[in-house]
C-alpha cells in the first residue's frame, strides 16, 4: 500500500463533508494524519482509482519523502590512529 495527500480544492463545506464520508468509507484505506481539507492516506491501487472517479474537486498526489542533507561539519584530510 502507497501513502497519498488529499487536497480538497472546493469551498462547498457541505460537499467536502460529505466527500470526507466517502473517504473514510472507502475499503483498503487508512487515515494517517487529517486536517482541514487535507488527508495523509495510505491506500492500495484499487482504492486510488475508486477515489479518482468519486472526487472531482480533490487532488491525490503520491507522498513523497525527502532527506535533510548531513549539515555536520567534517574535517577532510586528516587521519587517525
Amino acid at each position: 500500500m502507497n501513502q497519498f495527500i488529499l487536497k480538497y480544492k472546493g469551498d462547498d463545506e457541505k460537499e467536502l463533508a460529505d466527500d470526507v464520508v466517502l473517504i473514510k468509507s472507502t475499503k483498503d484505506l487508512t487515515i494517517i494524519d487529517e486536517g482541514p481539507g487535507m488527508m495523509l492516506v495510505e491506500m492500495n491501487v484499487k482504492a486510488k482509482q475508486y477515489l479518482e472517479t468519486k472526487l472531482d474537486k480533490w487532488s491525490l498526489f503520491p507522498q513523497t519523502i525527502i532527506s535533510k542533507p548531513d549539515t555536520k561539519k567534517k574535517i577532510k584530510g586528516r587521519t587517525y590512529k
